[in-house]
């Protein structure tokens, strides 16, 4: 039988086990503030806002996508959509709405209550 501490091999590893090491990352855990399941949801204007922002951000990157593809060029989703997010999570849901309304044609009657 091995004790704690004692070195093991393991497929040419050296192993070492500290058991106080284990103790002090238990201990120095933060014990969590308990926030009720309601305050943790977002209201239905941060989902409007968000969910206006995405379709936004996907029809801009089809368009800019196929003009890329029309160019020969190749286009970063990934920087798209991350460049995306950083510049307009800000923008005022209403200025969001103009975007989608003058750009795309987008018009829905739930969007224009937050205006």
């Amino acid at each position: 039988m091995r004790f704690l501490g004692e070195k093991y091999k393991y497929e040419g590893v050296n192993l070492m086990i500290n058991i106080s090491a284990r103790k002090t990352a238990k201990a120095s855990r933060k014990i969590e503030k308990h926030i009720p399941a309601l305050e943790r949801v977002m209201t239905y204007q941060e989902k409007v806002h968000l969910m206006v922002i995405e379709v936004l951000r996907e029809e801009s990157g089809r368009e800019l996508a196929a003009a890329a593809r029309f160019n020969g060029q190749e286009f970063d989703w990934d920087k798209h959509n991350s460049q995306f997010r950083k510049d307009y999570v800000n923008t005022p849901l209403k200025e969001l709405v103009n975007y989608a309304r003058k750009l795309y044609g987008l018009n829905n009657p739930v969007l224009s209550l937050w205006q």
